[in-house]
């Protein structure tokens, strides 16, 4: 005898929207000092900003 459970299950419109490929952050790594590490998250913080979102700022304004 199966026992259906009472939780959870599929409903339309559920759980996380998908986003499109070209919409999507991919890991990037570059190499620096842990000196130019460190000025960059100090820079970042200063800006409110993640570290990410500094690099993006800086590079492409």
């Amino acid at each position: 005898m199966e026992v259906k459970s009472k939780r959870g299950g599929k409903r339309e419109g559920a759980g996380r929207k998908p986003v499109k490929d070209e919409d999507k952050y991919k890991l990037r790594t570059f190499k620096c000092t842990d000196e130019e590490w460190l000025i960059i998250k100090t820079k970042a913080e200063e800006q409110g900003k993640s570290i990410s979102e500094y690099i993006r700022w800086k590079t492409l304004s």
